[in-house]
């Protein structure tokens, strides 16, 4: 089951909501590619399909080719170069066609109606449930002169385009915890932290010192780290930690700097028993500019949350939040840093967090639009057609068909167990031939999603993954349980 959206511990807040839709756990679904395709035509017969993962090409993958009626009409596998080759026509090909592969120990992947006749295919890898562990000291707190306020700071992953795609609702804090002599003894995010300070409660002098950071990291990753500081009122750190919800801090924290660290490899056998990984980052980019947006009076209702945020750019598809505010219609200004590639996202996610929308806004714009969330999808079994409803116009869809569950951290994973790439359509299938060959490899599926894609160049029909998921502008994601 997954969580409600706004049924985590920091119920209700920008920094709740931010995790809900950027995904900022440090237990993603998988490592690999947001739009795991990319096909292209060029001179010469048939059809190549090239298998690989994250890393490298994949010998012995299986490849189903069939027809937009489903019939069969190649199979095999890789040779050493990762690559399956077909002898179809052309005009076999022009009719479009789907291609399909897997390999034991990943998920597999289907490309719906590709008419090119070079594909290349990345498979998302099937993680272990180990959770190797990063941790270090967060520097770069500016001092607190004001009366009464409190130095504090996180440390998470940093975003990618593929996170615009991950839903967690506790996503921005660590699922585990370190313990602080406040109180006695309280337990405290272990991504939070509270530099050495003194502050006063009434005439009572309070101490705390927590320097450092741990934080479990998927295995397989090589990810950037981000880095926010700022300060709360003394008397809310106090009162999170007095009432043992000390994540809620973070709705009350103003920042004032960010940074990010150098990418952190962590190998695929790496698990909680080995030595931790020492990543030391830095807050050292002061936010003193902004962004002023006018609201568009449009209000979405109580159920439906509208909010807008400032992403710092610092390397191309690698994003910090340097601010996020909630809007109802109203405008709102963002802090950013002066001279810095900004970029700003307008996010409305339902109150179950079942449904949501993303969108790149145009600073020079200067404007928040009239956001709703039109699309929805009935899903009757997975070897049956899917039927996609929306007012928008997408040109690309990814569909996951996941199992989510709580892991042994207490955190949300959702484990791909299908993909799906495809032009928008209002109905799809997975293929048949395909389908029934691999039912038995699926497991337990709970969950599936689409992810609706509107890109700039439109996308189809040739595909590149990486160019699509930087040149998107719009994407509309809908979730649903299924039993």
């Amino acid at each position: 089951m997954l969580r409600s959206a706004f049924g985590c511990r920091a119920c209700l807040s920008v920094f709740a909501v931010l995790g809900l839709v950027l995904g900022l756990i440090a237990e993603p679904a998988s490592a690999s590619r947001f739009i795991p395709v990319d096909s292209i035509q060029v001179n010469g017969p048939g059809l190549i399909v090239t298998v690989v993962d994250e890393e490298a090409v994949l010998k012995g993958a299986r490849v189903w080719i069939e027809s937009a009626e489903g019939a069969l009409l190649t199979a095999g596998a890789t040779g050493p170069d990762g690559n399956f080759t077909s002898a179809l026509s052309p005009e076999v090909l022009a009719k479009g066609v789907s291609v399909t592969a897997y390999a034991p120990g990943f998920a597999p992947v289907t490309f719906l109606e590709n008419i090119s006749n070079r594909v290349r295919i990345e498979l998302p890898r099937i993680l272990p449930a180990t959770y190797p562990i990063i941790s270090g000291q967060l520097t770069g707190f500016d001092d607190e002169d004001g009366i009464g306020r409190a130095q504090v700071g996180i440390v998470a992953k940093a975003l990618g385009i593929a996170d615009l795609g991950q839903l967690d609702s506790s996503a921005f804090v660590s699922p585990i915890n370190d313990t602080i002599p406040v109180y006695g003894s309280r337990e405290i995010p272990s991504n939070i932290i509270l530099p050495d300070q003194w502050f006063m409660l009434g005439i009572i002098p309070v101490h705390v010192n927590k320097p450092s950071y741990r934080l479990p990291v998927l295995p397989g990753s090589s990810d950037r780290y981000l880095a926010l500081s700022g300060n709360v009122a003394a008397a809310q750190v106090l009162r999170a930690l007095r009432d043992n919800v000390s994540e809620q801090m973070l709705d009350f924290l103003n920042v004032t700097r960010v940074g990010i660290s150098e990418p952190v490899k962590v190998g695929l056998t790496d698990n909680r028993t080995r030595a931790m990984t020492v990543v030391n980052v830095e807050a050292n980019e002061r936010l003193t500019g902004h962004l002023d947006f006018k609201g568009s009076g449009y209000q979405n209702g109580k159920d439906i949350k509208h909010l807008v945020g400032a992403l710092w750019e610092p390397f191309p598809g690698t994003f910090v939040p340097t601010d996020v505010k909630f809007t109802d219609g109203q405008g709102v200004r963002l802090k950013t840093i002066p001279a810095k590639q900004t970029r700003v996202l307008d996010l409305v996610v339902t109150a179950d967090g079942y449904k949501f929308r993303g969108q790149w806004l145009d600073p020079e714009k200067g404007s928040i639009p009239k956001s709703t969330l039109s699309a929805d999808f009935v899903f009757e079994g997975l070897d049956k057609p899917w039927s996609l409803s929306t007012t928008d116009t997408f040109h690309l869809m990814v569909a996951h068909v996941q199992n989510a569950f709580e892991t042994s951290l207490g955190a949300q994973r959702a484990d791909d167990k299908w993909v799906v790439v495809s032009p928008f359509r209002a109905r799809i299938k997975l293929p048949g031939n395909a389908f029934n060959d691999l039912r038995s490899t699926l497991g337990k599926v709970n969950v599936v999603s689409v992810d609706l894609l509107q890109t700039r160049s439109g996308g189809y029909p040739f595909v590149q993954g990486e160019d699509a998921a930087r040149d998107l502008s719009v994407m509309e994601k809908v979730i649903k349980e299924i039993k």
